[in-house]
Protein backbone atom coordinates (compact mmCIF):
# COMPACT_ATOMS: atom_id res chain seq x y z
CA UNK A 1 0.00 0.00 0.00
CA UNK A 2 1.28 3.44 -0.85
CA UNK A 3 1.34 6.13 1.54
CA UNK A 4 1.50 9.81 1.17
CA UNK A 5 2.36 11.84 4.22
CA UNK A 6 2.10 15.61 3.69
CA UNK A 7 3.60 18.03 6.34
CA UNK A 8 5.45 21.23 6.63
CA UNK A 9 9.01 20.16 7.66
CA UNK A 10 11.16 17.03 7.42
CA UNK A 11 14.20 15.48 8.30
CA UNK A 12 16.98 16.34 8.72
CA UNK A 13 15.14 19.61 10.32
CA UNK A 14 14.69 19.16 13.95
CA UNK A 15 11.41 19.22 15.89
CA UNK A 16 8.45 17.41 17.35
CA UNK A 17 6.89 16.95 13.86
CA UNK A 18 9.90 16.04 11.93
CA UNK A 19 10.57 13.38 14.71
CA UNK A 20 7.27 11.92 14.65
CA UNK A 21 7.30 11.49 11.02
CA UNK A 22 10.42 9.32 11.15
CA UNK A 23 9.75 6.96 13.90
CA UNK A 24 5.85 6.58 12.46
CA UNK A 25 7.49 5.81 9.16
CA UNK A 26 10.13 3.77 10.17
CA UNK A 27 7.20 1.65 11.91
CA UNK A 28 5.05 1.45 8.37
CA UNK A 29 8.04 0.20 6.36
CA UNK A 30 8.30 -2.84 8.43
CA UNK A 31 4.77 -3.41 7.96
CA UNK A 32 5.27 -3.49 4.37
CA UNK A 33 4.14 0.07 3.81
CA UNK A 34 5.78 1.98 0.73
CA UNK A 35 5.93 5.48 2.15
CA UNK A 36 6.00 8.48 0.25
CA UNK A 37 6.62 12.43 2.13
CA UNK A 38 5.98 15.26 0.43
CA UNK A 39 7.28 18.73 2.87
CA UNK A 40 8.25 22.04 2.80
CA UNK A 41 12.18 23.27 2.84
CA UNK A 42 13.38 26.35 3.48
CA UNK A 43 17.18 25.00 3.04
CA UNK A 44 18.16 25.51 -0.45
CA UNK A 45 21.00 23.22 -0.25
CA UNK A 46 18.67 20.06 0.46
CA UNK A 47 17.74 18.13 -2.54
CA UNK A 48 14.48 18.48 -3.67
CA UNK A 49 13.81 14.74 -4.26
CA UNK A 50 16.28 11.89 -2.59
CA UNK A 51 15.85 9.01 -0.23
CA UNK A 52 15.94 8.68 3.16
CA UNK A 53 15.96 5.41 5.54
CA UNK A 54 13.42 3.85 2.28
CA UNK A 55 11.57 6.75 2.32
CA UNK A 56 11.22 9.00 -0.87
CA UNK A 57 11.28 12.61 0.13
CA UNK A 58 10.03 15.15 -2.31
CA UNK A 59 10.43 18.76 -1.17
CA UNK A 60 8.77 21.79 -1.98
CA UNK A 61 9.69 25.54 -1.62
CA UNK A 62 8.72 26.93 1.67
CA UNK A 63 10.50 30.10 2.39
CA UNK A 64 7.89 32.90 3.24
CA UNK A 65 7.43 35.15 0.03
CA UNK A 66 4.30 37.21 -1.26
CA UNK A 67 1.57 35.29 -2.64
CA UNK A 68 3.16 32.26 0.10
CA UNK A 69 -0.07 30.47 -0.14
CA UNK A 70 -0.15 30.76 -4.37
CA UNK A 71 3.35 29.66 -4.22
CA UNK A 72 2.49 26.53 -2.09
CA UNK A 73 -0.78 25.18 -3.96
CA UNK A 74 1.32 25.68 -7.39
CA UNK A 75 3.61 23.52 -6.29
CA UNK A 76 1.61 21.14 -5.00
CA UNK A 77 -0.87 20.94 -7.95
CA UNK A 78 3.00 20.34 -10.08
CA UNK A 79 3.56 17.37 -7.59
CA UNK A 80 -0.18 16.29 -8.28
CA UNK A 81 0.54 12.79 -9.19
CA UNK A 82 2.22 11.66 -5.84
CA UNK A 83 -1.52 12.59 -4.50
CA UNK A 84 -3.12 10.73 -7.07
CA UNK A 85 -1.19 7.12 -7.00
CA UNK A 86 -1.47 7.19 -3.01
CA UNK A 87 -3.85 5.20 -1.37
CA UNK A 88 -3.71 7.02 1.43
CA UNK A 89 -2.69 10.38 1.70
CA UNK A 90 -2.29 11.59 5.33
CA UNK A 91 -1.73 15.43 6.27
CA UNK A 92 -0.07 16.27 9.24
CA UNK A 93 -1.42 19.81 9.99
CA UNK A 94 -1.16 21.59 6.87
CA UNK A 95 -4.79 20.89 5.20
CA UNK A 96 -4.73 24.13 3.42
CA UNK A 97 -2.27 22.53 1.48
CA UNK A 98 -4.32 20.08 -0.55
CA UNK A 99 -7.38 22.45 -1.28
CA UNK A 100 -6.77 22.69 -4.81
CA UNK A 101 -6.41 18.84 -5.71
CA UNK A 102 -9.03 18.13 -2.68
CA UNK A 103 -12.21 17.30 -4.84
CA UNK A 104 -9.60 14.50 -6.45
CA UNK A 105 -8.25 12.68 -3.09
CA UNK A 106 -11.03 13.24 -0.74
CA UNK A 107 -11.87 9.27 -0.32
CA UNK A 108 -8.33 8.61 1.34
CA UNK A 109 -7.84 11.28 3.07
CA UNK A 110 -6.22 11.84 6.40
CA UNK A 111 -5.20 14.15 9.63
CA UNK A 112 -2.82 14.30 11.82
CA UNK A 113 -3.48 17.72 14.44
CA UNK A 114 0.19 17.66 16.22
CA UNK A 115 0.13 21.02 18.52
CA UNK A 116 -0.63 24.36 18.67
CA UNK A 117 -0.29 27.56 16.85
CA UNK A 118 0.64 30.08 19.37
CA UNK A 119 0.93 30.09 23.41
CA UNK A 120 -2.50 31.48 23.83
CA UNK A 121 -6.00 30.23 23.66
CA UNK A 122 -6.51 29.20 19.58
CA UNK A 123 -8.81 32.16 17.77
CA UNK A 124 -12.10 31.78 15.54
CA UNK A 125 -9.92 31.38 12.51
CA UNK A 126 -7.47 28.92 13.68
CA UNK A 127 -10.49 26.79 15.12
CA UNK A 128 -12.45 26.96 11.84
CA UNK A 129 -9.81 25.49 10.13
CA UNK A 130 -9.11 22.70 12.03
CA UNK A 131 -12.96 21.92 12.50
CA UNK A 132 -13.52 22.41 8.79
CA UNK A 133 -10.46 20.00 8.63
CA UNK A 134 -11.81 17.20 10.63
CA UNK A 135 -15.22 17.08 8.95
CA UNK A 136 -13.92 16.91 5.07
CA UNK A 137 -10.76 14.28 6.18
CA UNK A 138 -12.30 10.58 6.37
CA UNK A 139 -10.33 10.31 9.30
CA UNK A 140 -8.47 12.16 11.80
CA UNK A 141 -5.70 11.78 15.09
CA UNK A 142 -5.22 14.59 17.38
CA UNK A 143 -1.86 14.42 19.74
CA UNK A 144 -2.90 15.70 23.05
CA UNK A 145 -6.53 15.93 24.67
CA UNK A 146 -6.58 19.77 24.79
CA UNK A 147 -7.66 19.85 21.22
CA UNK A 148 -11.30 19.08 22.42
CA UNK A 149 -11.15 21.56 24.13
CA UNK A 150 -10.00 24.22 22.69
CA UNK A 151 -10.50 23.74 18.83
CA UNK A 152 -13.95 21.77 19.51
CA UNK A 153 -12.21 19.02 17.23
CA UNK A 154 -13.69 15.92 18.17
CA UNK A 155 -11.03 13.13 16.93
CA UNK A 156 -10.91 9.18 15.89
CA UNK A 157 -7.88 8.90 17.90
CA UNK A 158 -5.85 10.38 20.53
CA UNK A 159 -2.26 9.81 20.67
CA UNK A 160 1.01 11.75 22.67
CA UNK A 161 4.37 11.00 22.48
CA UNK A 162 6.23 7.53 22.05
CA UNK A 163 10.00 6.25 22.68
CA UNK A 164 11.61 3.18 22.67
CA UNK A 165 14.32 3.91 25.00
CA UNK A 166 13.71 2.67 28.27
CA UNK A 167 15.91 2.67 31.74
CA UNK A 168 13.65 3.26 34.83
CA UNK A 169 16.83 3.18 36.95
CA UNK A 170 17.19 5.51 39.69
CA UNK A 171 21.22 5.41 39.63
CA UNK A 172 21.85 8.61 37.81
CA UNK A 173 25.13 9.53 36.78
CA UNK A 174 24.78 13.03 37.73
CA UNK A 175 23.64 13.48 41.34
CA UNK A 176 23.55 17.11 41.40
CA UNK A 177 22.50 18.46 37.91
CA UNK A 178 19.20 18.63 36.01
CA UNK A 179 18.34 19.13 32.27
CA UNK A 180 16.12 21.35 30.21
CA UNK A 181 15.35 20.68 27.15
CA UNK A 182 13.47 22.38 24.30
CA UNK A 183 13.06 25.59 22.44
CA UNK A 184 14.19 29.13 24.51
CA UNK A 185 10.79 30.46 24.66
CA UNK A 186 8.40 31.48 27.23
CA UNK A 187 6.65 28.50 26.48
CA UNK A 188 8.78 26.39 27.90
CA UNK A 189 9.80 28.12 30.61
CA UNK A 190 13.53 28.83 30.65
CA UNK A 191 13.58 31.76 32.75
CA UNK A 192 11.56 30.63 35.15
CA UNK A 193 13.41 27.31 35.68
CA UNK A 194 16.58 29.61 35.96
CA UNK A 195 15.20 31.89 38.35
CA UNK A 196 13.64 28.65 40.48
CA UNK A 197 17.86 27.74 40.93
CA UNK A 198 18.73 31.06 41.97
CA UNK A 199 15.76 30.48 44.69
CA UNK A 200 17.85 27.64 45.53
CA UNK A 201 21.19 29.31 45.38
CA UNK A 202 19.67 31.63 47.94
CA UNK A 203 19.51 29.03 50.32
CA UNK A 204 23.10 27.79 49.26
CA UNK A 205 22.18 24.75 48.17
CA UNK A 206 24.35 24.21 44.95
CA UNK A 207 22.16 22.40 41.74
CA UNK A 208 24.10 22.85 37.99
CA UNK A 209 21.80 22.65 35.16
CA UNK A 210 22.65 21.64 31.18
CA UNK A 211 20.39 23.59 28.53
CA UNK A 212 19.80 21.57 25.33
CA UNK A 213 18.38 23.36 22.80
CA UNK A 214 18.07 27.62 21.37
CA UNK A 215 15.45 30.14 20.40
CA UNK A 216 15.03 33.79 21.05
CA UNK A 217 15.54 33.95 24.33
CA UNK A 218 19.37 32.70 24.44
CA UNK A 219 20.89 36.18 25.21
CA UNK A 220 18.08 37.01 27.72
CA UNK A 221 18.89 33.34 29.24
CA UNK A 222 22.84 33.44 29.33
CA UNK A 223 22.86 37.52 31.02
CA UNK A 224 20.67 36.28 33.47
CA UNK A 225 23.44 33.32 34.74
CA UNK A 226 26.15 35.40 34.68
CA UNK A 227 24.85 38.06 36.68
CA UNK A 228 23.56 35.87 39.02
CA UNK A 229 26.36 33.27 39.04
CA UNK A 230 24.22 30.19 38.12
CA UNK A 231 26.54 27.22 37.00
CA UNK A 232 24.48 26.73 33.72
CA UNK A 233 25.90 24.73 30.66
CA UNK A 234 24.44 26.16 27.28
CA UNK A 235 24.75 23.34 24.88
CA UNK A 236 22.97 24.10 22.13
CA UNK A 237 20.33 22.47 19.92
CA UNK A 238 21.55 18.69 19.22
CA UNK A 239 20.13 16.24 17.72
CA UNK A 240 20.03 13.19 20.05
CA UNK A 241 19.28 15.25 23.26
CA UNK A 242 16.35 12.61 24.21
CA UNK A 243 19.23 10.24 24.58
CA UNK A 244 20.77 12.03 27.53
CA UNK A 245 17.73 11.87 30.29
CA UNK A 246 19.56 8.84 31.51
CA UNK A 247 22.03 10.53 33.41
CA UNK A 248 19.91 13.45 34.73
CA UNK A 249 17.18 12.72 38.33
CA UNK A 250 15.10 15.89 37.45
CA UNK A 251 14.02 16.82 33.62
CA UNK A 252 12.55 20.39 32.82
CA UNK A 253 10.61 20.08 29.87
CA UNK A 254 7.40 20.50 28.87
CA UNK A 255 6.62 18.95 25.30
CA UNK A 256 5.00 14.91 24.97
CA UNK A 257 7.63 13.73 22.74
CA UNK A 258 10.53 15.15 25.56
CA UNK A 259 8.45 14.63 28.37
CA UNK A 260 7.96 10.65 27.53
CA UNK A 261 11.84 10.39 26.87
CA UNK A 262 12.41 11.59 30.25
CA UNK A 263 9.56 9.42 32.28
CA UNK A 264 10.85 6.68 30.45
CA UNK A 265 14.45 6.87 31.36
CA UNK A 266 13.66 7.70 34.96
CA UNK A 267 13.55 11.10 35.72
CA UNK A 268 11.53 12.97 37.46
CA UNK A 269 9.70 15.51 35.32
CA UNK A 270 8.36 19.31 36.23
CA UNK A 271 6.80 20.99 33.73
CA UNK A 272 6.49 24.80 33.67
CA UNK A 273 3.11 26.41 32.23
CA UNK A 274 2.74 30.29 32.14
CA UNK A 275 -1.13 30.35 31.74
CA UNK A 276 -4.71 28.15 31.82
CA UNK A 277 -3.97 27.00 27.87
CA UNK A 278 -0.46 25.80 28.63
CA UNK A 279 -1.69 23.94 31.44
CA UNK A 280 -4.46 22.06 30.15
CA UNK A 281 -1.91 21.06 27.53
CA UNK A 282 0.10 19.54 29.88
CA UNK A 283 -2.73 18.10 32.06
CA UNK A 284 -5.75 16.94 29.55
CA UNK A 285 -2.82 14.52 28.69
CA UNK A 286 -1.84 10.50 29.73
CA UNK A 287 1.17 12.28 31.82
CA UNK A 288 -1.18 14.18 34.48
CA UNK A 289 -0.41 11.80 37.16
CA UNK A 290 3.00 11.23 36.21
CA UNK A 291 4.42 14.82 36.07
CA UNK A 292 4.78 18.16 38.56
CA UNK A 293 3.11 21.25 36.59
CA UNK A 294 4.05 24.35 38.03
CA UNK A 295 3.75 27.77 37.17
CA UNK A 296 6.05 30.10 39.42
CA UNK A 297 10.19 30.03 40.09
CA UNK A 298 8.77 29.36 44.05
CA UNK A 299 6.58 26.16 43.37
CA UNK A 300 9.49 24.70 41.24
CA UNK A 301 12.54 25.58 43.80
CA UNK A 302 10.03 23.77 46.50
CA UNK A 303 9.43 20.57 43.68
CA UNK A 304 13.38 20.11 43.42
CA UNK A 305 14.03 19.96 47.26
CA UNK A 306 10.87 17.65 48.11
CA UNK A 307 9.77 15.40 45.46
CA UNK A 308 5.90 16.25 45.11
CA UNK A 309 3.63 12.73 45.32
CA UNK A 310 3.23 11.76 41.70
CA UNK A 311 1.70 8.30 40.24
CA UNK A 312 5.08 5.67 39.35
CA UNK A 313 5.86 5.54 35.70
CA UNK A 314 6.43 1.90 35.13
CA UNK A 315 6.18 -0.89 32.44
CA UNK A 316 2.72 -0.75 32.00
CA UNK A 317 2.36 2.92 31.62
CA UNK A 318 5.38 2.91 29.08
CA UNK A 319 4.57 0.16 26.83
CA UNK A 320 1.29 2.17 25.80
CA UNK A 321 3.81 5.16 24.47
CA UNK A 322 5.56 3.34 21.59
CA UNK A 323 6.14 4.65 18.06
CA UNK A 324 4.87 0.82 17.24
CA UNK A 325 1.54 1.38 18.61
CA UNK A 326 1.48 4.90 17.47
CA UNK A 327 1.79 3.27 13.70
CA UNK A 328 -0.97 0.15 14.68
CA UNK A 329 -3.39 3.27 15.38
CA UNK A 330 -2.58 4.97 12.13
CA UNK A 331 -3.10 1.92 10.23
CA UNK A 332 -6.31 1.14 12.52
CA UNK A 333 -7.60 4.23 11.05
CA UNK A 334 -6.95 4.02 7.62
CA UNK A 335 -8.45 0.94 7.36
CA UNK A 336 -12.15 1.38 9.57
CA UNK A 337 -12.70 4.03 6.88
Amino acid sequence: MKVLQISQYFAPRIGGVEKHLVKLNQELIRAGYQVTVLAGNQELELEKRELIDQVLVHRIDNRPSNNYKLKIWKQVLTNRKLLIDADIIHVHDVFWWIIPIYPFIFKKLFITFHGHEKSEAPDKKAIFWHRLANKLCKGSIVVGGFHQKYYKVKADEIIFGASEKENFSKNKRFENKFIFVGRLITETGILTYLKALKILQNKKIKYQLDVYGDGPLMNKAKKYVEKMKLTVNFHGTVPDAEKLFTDYPIAFVSSYLSITEALKQGCRVIAHYHNQFIKDYLELSIFKDYIFTAQTPQEIAQAILKAPKTKKFDQEASQILTWSRIAEIYQKLWLKK
